[in-house]
């Protein structure tokens, strides 16, 4: 069984995977509900199927995580436990910051995943739509991280 603090790391670990997703000046409104794409993403990231997380990764931070580094990066410190339920709290319309992008309209997406063996993780993601399809982004840390060449032996920590 996995402990609480494991329960922390794989918050962690979903938190810097799913910081949401951005276009430039793109609005969330062009994109259907968010619903399917979050939930789809989370699953492939806690499943470590980074390849297609990736496919759906921002364009702008793409050219910062080159496929290739992502997936070694991003595989390095692989997500324990089985999800046991995932669902959707709150969609909620705002603006933020995304990083190398600058400041977009989005969906700020609450959701909560239970694993097998750890309690409720809550976590709000953000996603933005690209050519009327969502897009996630990397965190402010994990984008600083690999704008300096790479994951440095750390796994998700950012």
């Amino acid at each position: 069984m996995v402990g609480r603090a494991s329960g922390f790391v794989v918050l962690a670990v979903v938190a810097a995977a799913l910081a949401g997703a951005a276009a430039p000046r793109a609005s969330a409104p062009s994109a259907p509900d968010p619903t399917p794409f979050v939930k789809r993403l989370v699953v492939q990231m806690v499943h470590d199927d980074y390849a297609h997380a990736w496919l759906t990764l921002h364009p702008a931070h793409k050219t910062v995580a080159a496929r290739w580094e992502y997936l070694y990066c991003e595989l390095k410190s692989p997500i324990p436990g089985e999800i046991q339920s995932l669902e959707i709290v709150r969609i909620v319309d705002e603006p933020f910051l995304v990083s190398g992008v600058g400041r977009v309209r989005g969906k700020s997406v609450t959701f909560r995943l239970v694993l097998r063996g750890l309690g409720p993780i809550t976590h709000t993601s953000h996603v933005v739509a690209v050519h009327g399809s969502w897009r996630w982004i990397l965190t402010p840390g994990r984008y600083r991280l690999y704008r300096s060449d790479g994951c440095g032996g750390n796994g998700l920590s950012a």
